[in-house]
């Protein structure tokens, strides 16, 4: 849900306030994915050596 947002044009960190807003307080208590969607996907991708071309 977080990165779809992110991707329907959410800034990170108001999507994540969304989701807590509508779910939970405790929503996205991950640290780690809480650190993704911030920084995003395509960085998430780099630094972890995925490689996503054909």
């Amino acid at each position: 849900m977080g990165q779809t947002l992110i991707e329907l044009g959410y800034a990170p960190t108001a999507a994540i306030d969304l989701i807590r807003q509508h779910r939970s307080p405790w929503a996205l208590n991950n640290r780690t994915f809480e650190e993704y969607l911030t920084t995003g996907l395509d960085i998430a991708r780099f630094l972890t050596g995925l490689d996503t071309s054909s």
